[in-house]
C-alpha cells in the first residue's frame, strides 16, 4: 500500500543521512611536531636517511666562537631542518640577531669546485634566530628558496630581521661535512 511505502521510503532517506554523517566525519590531522630536544632531534634525523647531520665547528676571523657545540641538519628531500646549538652567545633581538646561511651546490658557478666565500657565490636564507639565556636550543630551519644539494651552513650576526646577503663579517659558527667523508 501508498502508506507503507510511504513511511518506507522515509526511514531509506533517514537512513541514509545517518550513514552520511557517520561516514562524514572530519577526519583530524595530527601534524608531526618539530623535535624540541636533543633527543627529539636525534630520532628526527634517524626517521630522514636523506638528511644531511654535520657538527658546529669554530666560524671565520675575530668573530668565531671556539665553545659552541651541536648540530645542524637538513633533508633536501622535505625541505626540512633544524639546528642544535648549545653555547652560543646570548643576543637581544633589538640591537642583532642571528641568521643562517645556506651553501647549495646548484647554486655554484663550479659546482665540482665550490668556492663559498667568494663574491659570486649567493648562500640561501636559512631564517634568523635569537639565542637567550637557556644556553640550549633546538631552532627549525626556513629556506628561503629550495635547497637540493646543501654543502655547507653558516651563521652570522645581522641586524634585526637579518639581512638580505650577509658581508660575513661575524661567523660565529660553521658546518660543513667532516673532512673525511
Amino acid at each position: 500500500s501508498t502508506g507503507t511505502l510511504g513511511w518506507l521510503g522515509w526511514v531509506v532517506a533517514a537512513a541514509a543521512i545517518a550513514m552520511a554523517v557517520v561516514v562524514y566525519r572530519p577526519v583530524e590531522t595530527v601534524l608531526p611536531t618539530a623535535p624540541s630536544s636533543e633527543s627529539e632531534l636525534v630520532a628526527w634525523i634517524d626517521d630522514r636517511p636523506s638528511a644531511v647531520s654535520w657538527d658546529w665547528s669554530p666560524g671565520l676571523g675575530d668573530g668565531k666562537v671556539e665553545d659552541v657545540t651541536g648540530l645542524v641538519t637538513f633533508d633536501p628531500a622535505s625541505q626540512e631542518g633544524y639546528m642544535l646549538i648549545k653555547g652560543l652567545e646570548p643576543n637581544d633581538p633589538r640591537f642583532q640577531q642571528y641568521q643562517l646561511w645556506i651553501w647549495d651546490k646548484d647554486r655554484e658557478p663550479d659546482p665540482e669546485n665550490p668556492s663559498p666565500l667568494a663574491d659570486n657565490v649567493h648562500p640561501v636564507d636559512g631564517g634568523v634566530f635569537d639565542v637567550d639565556d637557556a644556553g640550549q636550543a633546538v631552532i627549525p630551519i626556513k629556506a628561503s628558496l629550495v635547497v637540493d644539494q646543501p654543502y655547507l651552513f653558516a651563521v652570522t650576526v645581522e641586524r634585526p630581521g637579518g639581512v638580505a646577503k650577509s658581508a660575513k663579517e661575524q661567523v660565529p659558527i660553521i658546518a660543513a661535512p667532516p673532512s673525511d667523508a
